[in-house]
């Protein structure tokens, strides 16, 4: 094939005429005969393949403008455990200037180090706090009256978000 594109691990994508092309964003397959891409402004994955040609880089911009990431070994998988809105409790709920949360995990002892955040109906992070003991106050004063969306998030679990009444 004309211009079939070679890797240089400092110069990235060369083709056949000294040209490299970017910005790339792409993931190699494991035999890196197939690398699939996000390039420039394009929201499409493309897929370059060995047997390709250069046709499908027509919106490609000039040299300089690329990242490369291959993929790596996977040593471990973590999952994270998402836990209804009954594994926990807010109380009061409505609220007036302070809350605390009871939450239990399935052998029922409480869970500690877990990080609350709230967020507002928009979906702004407008307070974040890492709950240590069960005797942990939530001061929400300073937020203006409405409704929130509680989340708390460990490293046994991630809640479904709750909802919070600010009187």
């Amino acid at each position: 094939l004309a211009n079939t594109p070679y890797y240089s691990e400092t110069d990235g994508f060369i083709w056949d005429d000294g040209e490299s092309y970017g910005p790339w964003i792409g993931i190699a397959n494991n035999n890196e005969s197939e690398v699939y891409f996000v390039s420039g402004t394009n929201s499409d994955i493309n897929v370059i393949t060995i047997s390709d040609s250069i046709d499908i880089f027509y919106d490609i911009p000039p040299y300089g403008n690329y990242f490369r990431f291959t993929p790596d070994e996977v040593t471990s998988i973590h999952s994270v455990e998402m836990t209804n809105s009954a594994d926990y409790i807010i109380f009061p709920n409505p609220v007036k200037d302070v809350f605390s949360v009871k939450l239990k995990d399935k052998n029922n002892t409480s869970v500690f180090k877990t990080e609350l955040k709230i967020y507002s109906s928009t979906g702004e992070l407008v307070k974040s706090k890492l709950i240590t003991n069960s005797d942990d106050l939530i001061n929400i004063s300073a937020l203006p009256s409405g409704i929130y969306f509680v989340r708390l998030i460990s490293e046994k679990f991630q809640s479904a978000p709750m909802k919070l009444v600010k009187q």
